[in-house]
C-alpha cells in the first residue's frame, strides 16, 4: 500500500523493485537517526509512514533528475529541495519534525 501511494505521488505506474528499496533504505535512515534498537521496521512502517514516503519520493526525484545536490523543484503540490551536502535520505528538520527525539544513550 505505501509503494502504491508512492507511485501515485509520483505518477508512474512501474518501480516496484525500486519503491521497495527506497523504502527499505527510508526505513533503515529512520532507525538510524531514531537511535533506539527497540524500534522494529513493523514500528516504523506503522508510525511514520509519512516520513518514509517523503524520504523515498526524495530519494526518487534525486535519481531520475540525477542531481543529488538539487536545490529545488515542484511537481503538483510535491515540493523538494536537497542541500549540496546531504543525500535524499538524509534526515532533514522538515523530518525530524514528524518523528520522535532520537534516544540518547549514556555510557
Amino acid at each position: 500500500m505505501l509503494g502504491e501511494n508512492i507511485k501515485l505521488i509520483l505518477g508512474i505506474s512501474d518501480g516496484d523493485e525500486l519503491i521497495e528499496v527506497f523504502i527499505s533504505n527510508a526505513i533503515y535512515s529512520i532507525k538510524n537517526y531514531l537511535n533506539n534498537d527497540n524500534v522494529s521496521d513493523e514500528i516504523v512502517l506503522e508510525k511514520y509512514p509519512n516520513v518514509i514516503m517523503e524520504l523515498a519520493i526524495r530519494a526518487y526525484m534525486s535519481r531520475e533528475l540525477g542531481a543529488t545536490g538539487l536545490k529545488s523543484i515542484t511537481q503538483g503540490q510535491r515540493s523538494v529541495t536537497f542541500d549540496s551536502l546531504s543525500s535524499p535520505m538524509a534526515i532533514t528538520d522538515d523530518l525530524k519534525a514528524m518523528l520522535p527525539t532520537p534516544y540518547v544513550r549514556l555510557f
